[in-house]
């Protein structure tokens, strides 16, 4: 599928109207625009993939029209929402026939792209000016994904087979050897590492795994163990065993998991729409991750894939966001980029961006707190933990008690951080022997807008035993 699509030539950008510039939230269209116009929008051809080197700043790719100088990489830089169409003459020998940028991908202030005709530039100055990175590549048909993991480390895949690996930023390309018995010809979609081991799918379910930092023959062959999803069409790992592979899908789900370096998968659950081609899977961790097949609905996880949720989507005004999402990138928790519109040629491309509010979360902190049995002692002292689940900092700003006897070991805890903790210590001074009331609790007030206290019911019992002494007493002679 890719193979034809990617073929095909971006001829036009469409001039819309002028940029307005609003707050984020959400998934909101981004807006695009010529750098010699940068107050109006401009649709451009439709785009195969988007990185980022951090919340600001990044690169996305697709169908170029050279002869009309626009060279089909935009860029984003930190402080600006728009994203800029680079001109064709930042591509040193770009020649005018080039057609597409198939992958993209980003580390630093280097970016690398690749795409028809075997054709490889890199950036070593953000996008500034761009030369060829084509030593020791000698395929001549699309080169379909590029990914590095450092500045220094990175492989590009295409068709034909085509599969290189590179050590020192794509300044010489290694070939690698397929598995015995691989079909050389098998069109390679996607790449993608974490860890060690490397792992790039393709057609027919394709799924191979190799270390060609050791060597370039170590690939093996996984396919027996993928789904069947005929075109795997995007694949990411956060490490060497666990990651997600996502493609074409028939009645079922498009997204599968693998906790064993792909080995085998298992489905990632419900509530995926069936029968659609997934282009882009994005996992943050093992529990958060994202994917898609058009700009509406975007699915997201919190739970590993058992189920998924769809998310809207924003347009800019009069427009009409249509064909795939082909990548998902969050360079953060709370902020993620998508780009697609593919396989649309002409004026049909498009950048989404998505911001999780950051905003505390106490919900998973404990509702109950018990002191025990205090028999002798005059107070007791136990410890409690306070929880932030959000991507937001907590700032405790009191801790108060509706019964007697209670009291806040030391001051209050310093600004809990996005998804971490803090205990604190509770005196409890019975003023009365007998079981604390019922009722009696532990109010946390804090940031989160969700739940601004948090009360915490107290329990515990003081025995307090007592005994009496006689007026008189006698005693017999000792001798």
């Amino acid at each position: 599928m890719r193979t034809v699509f990617r073929s095909l030539v971006f001829t036009a950008l469409c001039v819309i109207c002028p940029l307005p510039l609003h707050a984020q939230g959400s998934w909101v269209q981004q807006p695009t625009a010529l750098q010699s116009n940068p107050t109006t929008f401009v649709q451009v051809g439709g785009l195969w993939g988007v990185a980022m080197t951090d919340t600001g700043t990044g690169f996305a790719a697709g169908y170029a029209s050279v002869s009309n100088g626009f060279s089909g990489v935009l860029r984003k830089q930190a402080g600006n929402p728009t994203w800029f169409v680079l001109p064709a003459s930042s591509f040193t020998g770009l020649a005018p026939s080039h057609s597409l940028w198939s992958g993209v991908s980003a580390v630093g202030n280097n970016a690398w792209v690749c795409g028809s005709n075997g054709r490889l530039y890199r950036t070593t100055d953000n996008g500034a000016s761009w030369v060829s990175a084509t030593n020791g590549i000698t395929a001549t048909s699309t080169l379909f994904d590029i990914f590095f993991k450092s500045a220094t480390e990175g492989m590009v895949v295409g068709n034909n087979g085509a599969i290189y690996y590179t050590s020192d930023g794509g300044g010489t390309w290694i070939p690698q050897t397929l598995p015995a018995g691989f079909t050389v010809t098998t069109a390679l979609y996607a790449v993608h590492s974490a860890g060690n081991s490397w792992f790039v799918s393709g057609e027919n379910s394709t799924l191979i795994r190799g270390n060609p930092q050791t060597s370039s023959s170590s690939w093996v062959d996984l396919s027996a163990g993928t789904p069947a999803l005929g075109l795997i069409e995007a694949l990411h790992f956060i490490d060497d065993q666990n990651g997600a592979v996502a493609g074409a899908t028939t009645p079922g789900t498009g997204v599968y998991r693998t906790t064993n370096g792909g080995n085998s998968f298992s489905a990632a659950g419900s509530g995926l729409a069936s029968g659609q081609t997934y282009n882009a899977v994005h996992f943050l961790n093992s529990q958060y991750g994202w994917t898609g097949y058009a700009s509406q609905p975007l699915y997201v996880t919190t739970n590993g894939g058992t189920s998924w949720s769809s998310t809207t989507t924003t347009p800019l005004p009069a427009q009409t966001l249509g064909n795939w999402v082909t990548r998902i990138d969050f360079p953060s928790t709370a902020i993620g980029y998508a780009a697609g519109g593919a396989p649309g040629t002409t004026s049909t491309g498009w950048i989404l961006r998505y911001e999780v509010p950051l905003t505390p979360d106490i919900s998973t902190t404990d509702t109950t707190m018990s002191f025990g049995t205090l028999d002798c002692d005059s107070s007791v002292v136990e410890q409690f933990t306070i929880n932030n689940t959000g991507l937001g900092a907590m700032t405790i700003t009191q801790i108060s008690f509706n019964g007697p006897g209670f009291s806040l070991v030391g001051p209050l805890p310093s600004p809990i951080p996005p998804l971490g903790g803090a205990t604190i210590s509770v005196r409890w001074t019975p003023p009365v022997p007998g079981p604390i009331p019922a009722g009696t609790s532990m109010r946390i007030s804090s940031n989160d807008p969700a739940h601004p206290t948090w009360d915490v019911a107290l329990d515990g019992t003081y025995n307090k035993g007592t005994f009496a002494i006689g007026s008189a007493y006698s005693f017999p002679d000792a001798c």
